[in-house]
C-alpha cells in the first residue's frame, strides 16, 4: 500500500502517463510535498523510485529468504555450483559396483543427480547455468555466497519489468508493473525458498528484451550474453530466442543502418550461439547425447498433448486466485495498447512482448501437470510481460474517470492487489519458508553427533544430508522392501553405520513401501526429532 500511495504521487511529478495527459494529483501531490523531505522531492524520479522496489526486492531475498539447501532443486543446483567451483563436472560414488543383488545402483544417487552415462559416478540432472553464476559468488564469497544469487537476479527482474514497461507504456506503468511483480505470490515463493531456476532464467529473459532495443551495438551484446545466460539457465526455454533475434533481423531492412543492424546480429547471436554449443557438449558428457535431457524421457512422460486442458485449466484458476480478478484488467491493457499505440515501432515492441508471453506459456502447455498453485513458477518469465499490461489496464481505466480522481483510483487499484496478492500468499505459507531450514538442521546434527562412517538411509534428504555432511545418504524408496536387510548387513559389513531420516512429509510413503516388512515393527522411537523430521538408528538385527 506504501508502494501505491507513493507511486501515485510520483505520478502526478510526470507529465503524461504515455496513455494520456495526468496532471491531476494536486491534494495527493500537495500532502506529498508535507511529509517528503525536500531534498528527496528534488531528486524522487520514477526511475529512482523503480531502484527503490528493485533494491527492496533484493534486501528482502537477503535478508528473509531461506538460504538452506532443501530438496532436489536447491540441492541440485548449489551442490552443482560447488562442482563448478572446484572444476569437476562428475561426482565419484563408492560402491555403485558393489552392492547386494537386486539393489539397483540408482539407490546410491541423491536427488538431484542421476547416473552418468558409463554408471561409474553421478551427473547432475539440472541445466548449467544456474550453478554456474553461483559458481562464481562461491569463487569470491565461499560456500555461503551462493544465496545471494537468488535475491539479486531477483532484483533484476523487478527492473528488467520497470524497464521494458517503460518502453512498452511509460515510465509510471512500468514503476506499477514492478511492484506488482514484487508482491506477486509467485515471485515471492521464489524468491524466500531454497534457491531455484525460475527467477533466474526471467531476469535473463526480461533483460534481454528490454536491452534489444537499445540501438547500440553494445546493448545488443549485453542482451546477446542475457540471452546466453537464459539458455544455459532453462534450455527448454531456448525457442524463446527468436523473438529478440527476429526484432533484430528487422533492422536489416534498413538501407541507412544496414551495417549497423548487421552487427548487431552478429554481436546478439555469437553469445546465444556459444551456449547452445556449451548445452550440447555437457548433454553428450553427462547423458550420452546433445539432445538428451537430464530429466530423461521427455515426450510421451513429461510432456504430452493430454496435459493441455489440465495445464489451461490450473494456471488459469491459480493466476485469479492468487492475483485476484482484478488481474483481469490486464485484458483491457492489452486491448487499449493495441488501439492506442500508434507508430510501427510501438505495436513491434507490444506484439513482440506479447508473443514472449505466450512462447512461455506454450513451453509449459504440454508439461506434466502439478497440483500445486507454486506450479505458476514456471511462468515467472512471462509474469513482466504480464504485469506490464495489467498496469496499462489500470493506467486505461483511471484515464477514463474524472482528472481529481485517477490518482486516486491508481493507488486503489495497486492497493487492492498488493493487499489480495499478500492475503494469499500468508494463507499459502509463503512467508513462513523457516520450515525449509530443517534441511540444513538435520543436516548438520548429522555432520556433528553422527560417526564418520554414519551412513544415512533418506529420500528428500538425501541430498541436503549429504551437503552438509559429507555422510553417504542411500535412498530407502529405491531399495526392494525385501532387499533393505541385506543391504543393511552389506553396509555394516564394510564398516558403515546405518541410520534413516524421515521427513514427516514422506512417512505414509514410507510406511507403504516397507509395508509388511520387520524394519516398521523394529524402528522404534526415533532417536532425536526435529521439526518435522525423524532420525531414527537402523538396528542391529532384525527379527
Amino acid at each position: 500500500m506504501v508502494l501505491a500511495g507513493v507511486a501515485a504521487w510520483m505520478l502526478d511529478r510526470k507529465p503524461d502517463w504515455r496513455l494520456r495527459r495526468a496532471d491531476d494529483l494536486k491534494w495527493l501531490s500537495a500532502v506529498a510535498l508535507r511529509t517528503v523531505p525536500g531534498v528527496v522531492r528534488r531528486h524522487a524520479t520514477l526511475r529512482s523510485l523503480a531502484v527503490v522496489i528493485a533494491t527492496m526486492t533484493v534486501m528482502i531475498g537477503v535478508v528473509f529468504g531461506a538460504h538452506a539447501v532443501g530438496g532436489a532443486d536447491s540441492y541440485g543446483y548449489v551442490s552443482q555450483a560447488h562442482l563448478w567451483a572446484t572444476g569437476m563436472l562428475e561426482v565419484p560414488q563408492p560402491l555403485l559396483d558393489d552392492l547386494p543383488p537386486d539393489v539397483p545402483q540408482q539407490a546410491l544417487v541423491p536427488l538431484g543427480y542421476r547416473l552418468s552415462p558409463d554408471r561409474s559416478g553421478l551427473v547432475p540432472m539440472y541445466a548449467p547455468g544456474l550453478p554456474m553464476t553461483m559458481a562464481v559468488f562461491e569463487r569470491v564469497g565461499g560456500q555461503n555466497a551462493v544465496f545471494l544469487v537468488m535475491p539479486l537476479l531477483a532484483g533484476l527482474v523487478v527492473w528488467g519489468t520497470y524497464s521494458l514497461g517503460a518502453t512498452l507504456i511509460g515510465e509510471p506503468g512500468g514503476v506499477i508493473a514492478a511492484i506488482l511483480l514484487a508482491t506477486s505470490p509467485t515471485f515471492l515463493f521464489q524468491l524466500l525458498y531454497p534457491p531455484l531456476s525460475d527467477i533466474a532464467a526471467a531476469g535473463w529473459w526480461t533483460t534481454a528484451l528490454w536491452l534489444v532495443w537499445r540501438p547500440s551495438r553494445v546493448a545488443a551484446f549485453l542482451a546477446g550474453l542475457a540471452t546466453a545466460a537464459a539458455i544455459l539457465t532453462r534450455p527448454n526455454l531456448v525457442p524463446l530466442a527468436a523473438i529478440p533475434f527476429g526484432l533484430l533481423l528487422l533492422g536489416l531492412g534498413s538501407h541507412n543502418e544496414r551495417s549497423l543492424a548487421v552487427q548487431r546480429v552478429v554481436w546478439f547471436g555469437a553469445p546465444s550461439v556459444v551456449a547452445c554449443s556449451v548445452v550440447a557438449y555437457l548433454n553428450a558428457y553427462w547423458y550420452g547425447s546433445p539432445l538428451a535431457s537430464g530429466y530423461g524421457t521427455l515426450a510421451g512422460e513429461l510432456f504430452r498433448w493430454d496435459y493441455f486442458w489440465p495445464n489451461v485449466t490450473n494456471y488459469t484458476r491459480w493466476i485469479i486466485e492468487s492475483q485476484g480478478p482484478l488481474i483481469l484488467l490486464s485484458l483491457v491493457g492489452l486491448l487499449t495498447l493495441w488501439w492506442r499505440v500508434g507508430s510501427p515501432r510501438g505495436r513491434i515492441i507490444l506484439a513482440s512482448s506479447v508473443c514472449f508471453a505466450f512462447a512461455v506459456y506454450a513451453c509449459y502447455a504440454l508439461y506434466l501437470p502439478l497440483e500445486a498453485w507454486w506450479s505458476l513458477r514456471f511462468l515467472i518469465t512471462a509474469l513482466p510481460v504480464f504485469f506490464i499490461l495489467l498496469a496499462a489496464g489500470v493506467l486505461a481505466i483511471a484515464d477514463r474517470l474524472p482528472r481529481g480522481w485517477r490518482g486516486i483510483a491508481v493507488a486503489v487499484v495497486v492497493a487492492a492487489l498488493t493487499i489480495h496478492a499478500s492475503v494469499f500468499s500468508r494463507s499459502r505459507a509463503v512467508f513462513t519458508s523457516y520450515g525449509e531450514l530443517r534441511y540444513e538442521i538435520v543436516g548438520r546434527y548429522v555432520s556433528d553427533n553422527l560417526p564418520s562412517r554414519a551412513v544415512v538411509f533418506a529420500m528428500l534428504h538425501s541430498g541436503s544430508v549429504r551437503y552438509y555432511s559429507g555422510r553417504l545418504t542411500v535412498r530407502y524408496d529405491w531399495i526392494p522392501p525385501d532387499r533393505f536387510d541385506a543391504m543393511v548387513a552389506h553396509l555394516r559389513q564394510r564398516g558403515y553405520i546405518p541410520f534413516l531420516v524421515l521427513d514427516d512429509a514422506e512417512e505414509q510413503g514410507f510406511r507403504n513401501h516397507f509395508a509388511g516388512t520387520p524394519l516398521l515393527n523394529v524402528l522404534g522411537t526415533p532417536r532425536v526429532r526435529f521439526e518435522r523430521v525423524s532420525l531414527f538408528r537402523v538396528p542391529q538385527e532384525q527379527p
